[in-house]
């Protein structure tokens, strides 16, 4: 290893390693003020937070069956009942924080700030494997760009936003996936299970599991396939099979129901705006047009991408033997969902897309550009002062991103790296 590569490699390891201290430091002494049973907007964005200390519990407690229909109630927060509708996995990393809170008669404020340290301790890894899978695909030593744009991500505010300040959980999911892909040249029934974890973490995992399918399909290594695949299954149902027992189905079929919400239109994405399109156009008086979009255009569109990403995979040749495409198409892929079908202008859900981004911008040498979207996506998540115009700015600069990412991967198509795996 070359001492300019070492270089590299420390000031990306320092970065990251700043971001961890600065979240732990951040959500162990900067929360306090913030938690206040008054403010119920509190207990709305962090509710999802208090669900999962409340699961961790209830799996201490040998009570697996958390997915049910009973209502979840914390007063502290003053946040409504619900369900919890995500896979189990995240409890299960929260169930020794709550354990040792409980021994220690950890004041539950200080266990509500405390909870988050995995969460941050995990992305902050998570953004180090950007390092590891850039320089596993493209046999290319860490460049200088790449650790711009992985400082610019750490530190931009859309992780801060997001992990420390809303305490969700994708940067677990992108930490599960960027293990899965590094893994996944060589090591396939390992990279499958850290696909499968990822899975058990968020369904937005999707983003990653979908088209890697399509990949390893498409260089018809057909036992990889198996082996790959078998492996993600299997870990996905050893994690949930617990919580599947007995009444446990019937709690898992109505937190299923519940997160059929995926598929339904967003007000603030670019189906809800087609949508209010199309009733002002006087769709609306057509019997049975407004029951269809609201009940099938997302999911019909979510088909489409599909669909569109098997096409782009077999008709450009990708394989893992073509990282720029393969990261391109798990870019399109990324930002035409978030685009579509689940857009928060609170950055929740682009942490995910945004870790992928960031792997493509640096393989593909888009320093500039990638750096222009982190900035302006960071900028307007949590800062734009104008916030009704938030909407429609972070969703135009979607749009070029995606017809950027699609241009760039078919200008670029015949001067790919080519795999070249380090031992």
């Amino acid at each position: 290893m070359s001492s300019q590569m070492k270089t590299r490699k420390f000031v990306a390891g320092c970065l990251v390693v700043l971001f961890i201290c600065g979240g732990i430091s951040y959500s162990i002494l900067g929360f306090g003020s913030w938690i206040d049973a008054d403010e119920g907007q509190a207990g709305l964005f962090r509710f999802d937070r208090w669900q999962i200390v409340e699961m961790a519990r209830s799996i201490l407690s040998g009570d697996f069956g958390f997915y049910s229909s009973r209502m979840i109630k914390v007063d502290m927060l003053s946040a409504p009942g619900g369900l919890y509708n995500y896979p189990p996995l995240t409890p299960l990393l929260e169930a020794p924080i709550v354990l040792a809170s409980d021994l220690m008669d950890m004041d539950d404020a200080y266990l509500f700030n405390v909870s988050i340290l995995p969460f941050i301790l995990l992305t902050g890894l998570a953004a180090f494997l950007v390092a590891g899978v850039f320089e596993r695909y493209t046999g290319k030593e860490l460049t200088s760009d790449a650790v711009v744009l992985i400082a610019i991500f750490l530190f931009s505010g859309l992780l801060f936003y997001s992990v420390v300040k809303e305490g969700k959980f994708e940067g677990v999911v992108a930490f599960f996936g960027l293990l899965g892909m590094l893994a996944l040249p060589e090591r396939k029934i390992l990279s499958g299970i850290c696909f499968g974890l990822a899975m058990c973490t968020k369904q937005v995992a999707i983003l990653f599991v979908i088209p890697t399918f399509f990949v390893l399909c498409n260089g018809r290594r057909y036992v990889d396939v198996l082996k790959w695949s078998l492996s993600l299954g299997l870990t996905v149902l050893l994690i949930m099979s617990p919580f599947l027992w007995g009444s446990g189905m019937e709690r898992v079929y109505l937190s299923l129901s519940k997160n059929m919400d995926l598929f339904k239109i967003q007000e603030n994405s670019a189906m809800g705006y087609l949508y209010k399109a199309i009733m002002l156009a006087g769709g609306g008086e057509r019997p049975g047009i407004e029951e269809f979009l609201q009940l099938y255009a997302n999911k019909l569109l979510i088909l489409l991408c599909i669909v569109a990403s098997f096409v782009f995979t077999v008709t450009r040749k990708i394989t893992i033997s073509t990282p720029e495409r393969y990261f391109a198409l798990l870019a399109f892929c990324s930002f035409t969902f978030i685009t579509f079908g689940k857009f928060y202008t609170a950055g929740i859900y682009e942490v995910v897309p945004t870790f992928i981004f960031v792997l493509w911008a640096a393989a593909s040498g888009e320093t500039v550009f990638g750096a222009a979207i982190l900035l302006l996506q960071s900028f307007f998540c949590c800062n734009w002062p104008l916030g009704f115009y938030k909407n429609e700015i972070l969703l135009l600069l979607y749009f070029g991103a995606i017809i950027y990412i699609w241009h760039s991967s078919l200008r670029n198509g015949e001067t790919m790296a080519t795999l070249n795996p380090k031992p």
